[in-house]
């Protein structure tokens, strides 16, 4: 039996470093003598500046788009008459779709959209203009004079949501949710259900008034203000409309809605549901300041200040440097050259936070748009692995740290802990991931893959604090097992070209192993691992690597084959007897894969206790009395008999239409070559052709392609050949 002690598992932040790139600025928008030009937005890619320019003299004014790639053009207005104006409200994901109005000085608006290479302007058939566009562009959505707001799309043309009185605020990522007024009251549109009023804040006296303001990617979080009470409100189906705890505006929402930004008693705000809402600061100088858009995953803020002396000025603020002087940035940081020019608004930026666009002076003393790119702030996973022996907080070196993207599961990278325990991970892109260490045997943790986001350049601290396994003695027949975490760990390095401690053949002759005798078990068939139809052992690997990354909000019955696999890979390389005792009373490893198959075939099963048993006997611990129901048979799940020669079995069915199988037997792990030929002796395709493990193997052609006749099919090894002849009959 085993005595564990506490283990700790620490997660902190420290400071920034920016990735290795050039910061980059430009003056957008064509700005001269007697106009103006502002940048008011950019596409969520970055790739598209849009904005607004001016003729102070004529009262004329018409929208741009500007890209690196052909500069800045201005977009043509509907023929409406004399005079005409444009201007842009919003853009898709990628710049390729604008939407706004035209109008000329003796008309009305007009709803208009903007597409295709050349930018040509569409009119959407309604007097108003255009609000808001799908991320694709399919969508569109506006309010027109008659109708108030309206959707668009290219099949269905304009339809009204509602009346006159409503108008449509914005429109969620996918198009499906759009959301606006009614009168005073704020209304969230879907397809399923209709226009649905949102009501107003509880407790607030009067009348359900509410302004809404953003929507997130998905729709499903609403935010806005009270107009009576001028408190900003977080709404979702779930919770309803809740109040944020601050009075003032809401300026934006990141793409999930967690994170929201506004405007309170001339401060910048932060709100999360952790912290509430919480001031970005003060900078030197300044009375008063707004935020205007936050990035996609919440970790940039940009915006407008008010200073004593300078008036306007752009600010941008991250979760490691707080709020600073746009300007100072990208000269200080830099190194940037903005002699002249006076950065006084930041208005937008891209999704990942890099390129910001807003409107300052340049060094003539014109208004005009501009686009600044920072190089993002990299990420670094840093820590250390230490045990309570031989002494407390003893650094453990060697101890391998690996690194594996969330929702992919692919494996970023592995590190080696140091002579004092210690390792670090740089320049990780912000994301979502999952910090594995490979536990050595005599010691235990109670969590060996820790998930963590880096976000906003912050080095996220992943400790594994150990503790010593004092051994009294171990059940019969059990062998040190291996976690889920090192099997997943060998698939990983191997998927990547390398090997850690077992190579790719015998990994994959592990694997089939468990296809062979335990999948195809007469009493009960454990079919956790399904090798691939190839036979390639590359594509086994990534079936395995598939099974041993299910983890995080993964569904259950994933995360208990997960645990299975690695227990069948424990007995199937040995480090297990499937006759050993692993529970207190007395159940044995293979009643163990009995009992655990059977719940996770269950379609009601308790895959979380499958996991849970799985997972403690790959750790070496033993499971409680009662726990395994020791009426389970004991399977004798028998491992392979090695044939004792070479065998090339003739292939079934023969003749075939249009595929047939070809078996053959390897007394020992040889490099196979399995091929085709047709009666000219000419080779019409190989098999196989790598080294492959001692025992039966079974082979699939597929002749589809090939014309009926007589073929020869070819094994050949070091030490063995044998030919054999099939017939093709279409």
């Amino acid at each position: 039996m085993r005595k564990l002690l506490t283990v700790i598992i620490a997660i902190t932040s420290l400071g920034a470093s920016y990735a290795f790139g050039d910061a980059s600025f430009q003056g957008v928008g064509g700005a001269y003598y007697n106009t103006y030009s502002h940048a008011n937005g950019i596409s969520a890619n970055g790739s598209t500046v849009i904005g607004r320019s001016g003729h102070l003299t004529l009262g004329v004014w018409w929208g741009w788009r500007w890209t690196e790639e052909g500069g800045y053009q201005g977009l043509p207005s509907l023929p409406v008459g004399r005079f005409s104006s444009n201007g842009i409200a919003a853009q898709s994901a990628d710049g390729g779709v604008m939407v706004g109005y035209t109008r000329s000085q003796y008309s009305n608006n007009s709803a208009c959209f903007w597409v295709g290479p050349e930018y040509n302007v569409q009119s959407l058939g309604v007097g108003g203009g255009a609000s808001g566009v799908s991320a694709d562009g399919s969508v569109i959505i506006g309010n027109a004079n008659a109708i108030g707001a309206f959707r668009w799309t290219q099949a269905t043309g304009v339809v009204a949501l509602g009346n006159s009185l409503t108008s449509a605020t914005a429109i969620s990522a996918d198009g499906s949710v759009i959301v606006g007024q009614v009168g005073y009251e704020a209304f969230r549109w879907s397809a399923a259900t209709g226009m649905v009023m949102l009501g107003g804040l509880p407790g607030v006296p009067g009348p359900n008034y509410s302004r809404v303001s953003h929507v997130s990617s998905d729709g499903s979080v609403i935010v806005g203000r009270s107009p009576t009470s001028g408190e900003a409100y977080r709404w979702t189906a779930a919770t309803g409309m809740v109040g944020l705890g601050f009075t003032g505006a809401v300026d934006d929402i990141n793409s999930d809605g967690s994170v929201i930004v506004g405007t309170a008693n001339q401060e910048a705000l932060r709100w999360t549901a952790a912290t509430g809402p919480v001031s970005l600061g003060l900078l030197p100088g300044v009375v008063a300041i707004d935020a205007r858009v936050v990035s996609n995953d919440g970790s940039i803020i940009v915006g407008r200040c008010f200073t004593e002396d300078l008036g306007q000025v752009a600010w941008v603020w991250d979760q490691v440097n707080g709020m600073r002087f746009l300007q100072n940035v990208l000269v200080n940081d830099f190194g940037l050259d903005l002699t002249g020019w006076n950065l006084q608004v930041a208005n937008d930026i891209s999704a990942d936070g890099q390129k910001i666009v807003g409107l300052g002076t340049n060094p003539d003393g014109y208004s005009e748009g501009w686009v600044a790119t920072i190089p993002a702030l990299t990420t670094s996973v840093a820590g250390s692995v230490t045990a309570n022996c031989p002494a407390p907080n003893t650094g453990l070196a060697s101890i391998m740290i690996d690194l594996y993207e969330q929702g992919t599961g692919d494996l970023v990278i592995s590190v080696l802990t140091d002579v004092d325990g210690n390792y670090l991970i740089e320049d990780l892109t912000p994301g979502d991931y999952i910090v594995t260490g490979i536990i050595p045997l005599s010691f235990d943790v109670i969590e060996d893959e820790v998930p963590i986001t880096l976000a906003g350049g912050a080095t996220e601290i992943v400790d594994f604090s150990l503790t010593c396994i004092v051994i009294d003695s171990l059940p019969p027949g059990l062998i040190h097992t291996l976690s889920s975490a090192y099997w997943k760990g060998q698939v990983g390095k191997l998927l990547k070209g390398k090997i850690r401690d077992i190579d790719a053949a015998t990994l994959c002759g592990y694997l089939d192993m468990i296809a062979g005798h335990f999948n195809s078990n007469v009493i009960n068939q454990v079919v956790v691992y399904e090798p691939p139809t190839s036979g390639v052992c590359m594509d086994k690997l990534l079936v395995a690597g598939d099974l041993l990354n299910a983890r995080g909000d993964s569904a259950e019955v994933a995360k208990a084959r997960k645990q299975l696999m690695a227990l069948l890979l424990n007995v199937a390389s040995g480090k297990l007897s499937q006759t050993a005792i692993i529970s207190v009373d007395g159940a044995t490893v293979s009643q163990a894969i009995t009992y655990c198959d059977n719940i996770i075939d269950d379609p009601n099963g308790d895959y979380h206790l499958a996991r849970d048993i799985c997972k403690e006997i790959n750790k070496n611990q033993e499971v409680a009395a009662g726990v395994i129901d020791l009426g389970t048979e004991n399977i004798a799940y028998k491992q392979a008999e090695i044939p004792l020669t070479f065998s090339l079995v003739q292939n079934y069915p023969n003749p075939f239409n249009p595929t047939t199988e070809i078996s053959f037997s390897l007394p020992s792990a040889a490099d196979v070559k399995l091929e085709i030929y047709n009666i000219m002796g000419q080779r019409v395709t190989t098999l196989v052709n790598e080294r492959l493990e001692a025992g039966e193997h079974i082979v699939q052609w597929d002749g589809s392609e090939a014309a009926s006749g007589v073929y020869f099919y070819r094994l050949q090894t070091d030490d063995f050949v044998g030919t054999k002849k099939m017939i093709l009959l279409k």
